[in-house]
């Protein structure tokens, strides 16, 4: 089944188009940046092909010479309540804010390189659900339930 599978060759430099597109399709309110380099200062970035350029070889440093910046070593982790003015402990969640360029850029290299090397060769597994094509999340729920119904 595998035979004809190429091997998986990630690159680790990140194109000014990789970072315009990948910029211009997140929100501006998304949180981000623990450093207060926020997803606006990227956005505006997108609009000068040289400052575009100029960030999207300065995320591609690290994965190329192999190490972390200082920026993208801190991590802020904020809890959060499902439902406002309940402050129950099983109805908070917590989320971790990185690095808006660190999380664009792994975004980017690992996530949109590997899915498609994986979609390329048919390695998603029929029982995968969501973030494909024709498919959702819940319809692995519905599977189940209407399963369990018939059996």
């Amino acid at each position: 089944m595998y035979a004809h599978m190429e091997p998986f060759q990630a690159t680790t430099e990140i194109t000014t188009d990789d970072f315009i597109s990948c910029y211009q399709h997140t929100h501006e309110k998304t949180s981000s940046s623990p450093s207060g380099q926020h997803v606006g200062h990227y956005k505006a970035a997108c609009r000068d092909p040289t400052i575009a350029y100029l960030h999207s070889k300065m995320m591609s440093i690290p994965f190329m010479a192999g190490f972390a910046t200082q920026r993208w070593r801190k991590v802020i982790e904020v809890m959060l309540q499902k439902d406002p003015g309940c402050p129950r402990i099983h109805r908070l969640q917590i989320i971790a804010l990185l690095e808006s360029d660190f999380n664009q850029a792994v975004r980017i290299l690992i996530a949109r390189q590997l899915g498609h090397h994986m979609e390329d060769n048919q390695l998603v597994p029929d029982m995968q659900y969501g973030s494909q094509e024709g498919r959702q999340c819940i319809s692995a729920v519905l599977n189940k339930q209407l399963t369990h119904d018939i059996i």
